[in-house]
């Protein structure tokens, strides 16, 4: 026994001697910020069975303590675990997180960023020459065309929604929960024009071969995708029920999507040897383009990959901010009685096209301002490939604005210090869409929901289409409120209901909403 302690006290010291070696390289190789000292990384999902707090501010420090910048007075802090995990920068700047999305060359995801791949590689996941590939391929699916379709797909399925029977039997409605309304409306929206699977408002999302209907299927994959993001890959093949049961819903997707690729791969050849292929939807216009390409096409695996992201990132964006911008409007009704008296000068009682698209503005900076306010994707990764000096505006506590990076070590951008941040948003807390109206050139750059540069999201206008198109309709026809509790003010229901869940995305579940018709 006595041996055993020995070699265990030998054994910890050596581990100790190691970690202080390591947070001493840390603050000697990032310097010019100001540090903060963890016990564990915040953004290691080791922190989460721990109590959170000072010496644990876990990845929902972002959000939980948005002053923390303005309290250590930089816009940049440099997270330093003792006990487990790596240092890492936490940026709030704007500008020194458009210089991350921009050089990729110069900053690269990390290794361990590299976690949406277990559908196939795709865009999203991959570095390099691999992700140029990807980015050839996919990005000309989304063009005018495409567009143009999302707006006669969504304004259809907002027409049935209003003629369901939810809607119409009455003038005033409340739901305890408008997720499922802009969820069911995302996912049918990149159904139709991603897939071509024209399913409808109140019909079964059903598939041949499929016992349940494919919509439950895809919302119970996006609610565990943290769990399924995080741990390796051997415990999804443990013989645990629970487990099986999470793993099955992906298996099904899996199942779904290589079922759908073979499909059309055979359908594109038929109609090639009668010369009438032709891409009418995202997803075969990324088939036929990786067919085109040959042998420097994508595998099997990797469109399923891309087409996955499409499924996950092209109803989750869309559905989370159309619910907070309703919530918003509500909260704020001057604003909601400004955007419906533009929608009614642009429209009237007509029905509304594309072509509109551009005079709604006002309505698009609404999206805007719920995005900048609740970002979906609250940090993204990046590495220093060589060693590098930055500067930026705001980044430093003595002024100096420069700061030096070692190779190897990682940069969070952090989503909510950098959209809230009052330097380029001022009053960042509020929901002011007219701040949209006169926002210059360095604040549209600045703003990177949808991120930036290079890797700015090809489905970012996807979205707005369909959320331009689906709230001018619906806030021409009916009035949004708060419903409050007695003694509550909009201020007061906006803190109680607008608590997110921050997990692999930052989501408001629950909205409740009361709707008056017009």
């Amino acid at each position: 026994m006595a041996g055993f302690l020995q070699l265990a006290s030998l054994g910890l010291g050596l581990w100790l001697v190691r970690r202080a070696l390591y947070v001493y390289k840390a603050i000697r190789n990032i310097r010019g910020i100001p540090v903060y000292i963890s016990l564990i990384e915040p953004s290691s999902i080791c922190s989460a069975f721990f109590p959170k707090g000072t010496w644990n501010p876990r990845i929902t420090h972002a959000w939980d303590h948005q002053e923390r910048y303005d309290e250590m007075g930089a816009e940049a802090i440099l997270f330093v675990p003792l006990f487990f995990g790596v240092a890492v920068v936490h940026s709030g700047s704007p500008e020194l997180n458009r210089q991350l999305y921009t050089d990729i060359k110069t900053w690269p995801k990390p290794a361990r960023a590299l976690n949406l791949n277990f559908m196939g590689e795709n865009l999203l996941t991959l570095n390099g020459e691999d992700w140029r590939k990807h980015r050839k391929i996919t990005a000309p699916a989304f063009d005018s065309q495409i567009y143009a379709d999302v707006w006669k797909v969504t304004t259809n399925l907002y027409c049935q929604m209003m003629n369901s029977e939810a809607w119409k039997s009455g003038d005033q409605h409340y739901f305890d929960n408008f997720n499922d309304i802009t969820t069911r409306l995302a996912l049918l929206v990149i159904a139709a024009c991603g897939f071509n699977m024209n399913v409808p408002w109140d019909g079964p999302f059903l598939r041949e071969g499929f016992e349940e209907p494919l919509d439950s299927v895809i919302v119970r994959v996006c609610k565990v995708l943290l769990p399924r993001i995080v741990f390796p890959d051997w415990i999804w093949k443990a013989p645990i029920k629970g487990v099986r049961e999470l793993q099955r819903s992906f298996l099904e997707m899996q199942r779904f999507l290589d079922l759908e690729i073979e499909a059309k791969r055979k359908e594109l050849s038929l109609e090639k040897e009668h010369d009438t292929a032709e891409s009418k939807n995202l997803f075969s216009r990324v088939v036929l383009a990786s067919q085109t390409e040959g042998a420097k096409g994508l595998t099997h695996e990797e469109i399923r990959g891309n087409l996955f992201i499409y499924l996950f990132a092209g109803h989750e964006t869309t559905a989370h901010t159309l619910v907070t911008a309703l919530a918003l409007l509500a909260a704020y009704q001057d604003e909601q009685e400004r955007v419906y008296r533009h929608i009614m000068s642009v429209a009237g009682d007509r029905d509304m096209e594309y072509a509109d698209y551009s005079d709604l503005t006002p309505v698009l900076h609404c999206f805007y301002e719920a995005l900048r306010l609740y970002p979906l994707a609250t940090n993204s990764l990046r590495i220093a490939a060589e060693d590098t000096s930055i500067t930026a505006p705001g980044l430093t506590k003595d002024g100096n604005n420069t700061v030096f990076i070692g190779k190897g070590f990682e940069v969070i951008v952090d989503m909510v210090g950098s959209t809230r941040n009052a330097r380029n948003f001022p009053d960042p807390i509020a929901f002011k869409p007219r701040r949209w109206e006169s926002a210059d050139t360095a604040v549209m750059e600045n703003f990177m929901a949808f991120s930036a540069g290079p890797r700015l999201c090809l489905g970012r206008k996807f979205s707005t289409v369909e959320s331009v198109c689906f709230l001018s309709n619906v806030l021409r026809d009916w009035r949004f409120d708060a419903k409050l509790e007695e003694g509550e003010t909009a201020t007061l229901w906006l803190e109680r209901v607008m608590k997110p869940d921050i997990g692999v995305t930052l989501k408001i579940d629950n909205t409740p909403l009361l709707v008056t018709r017009r």
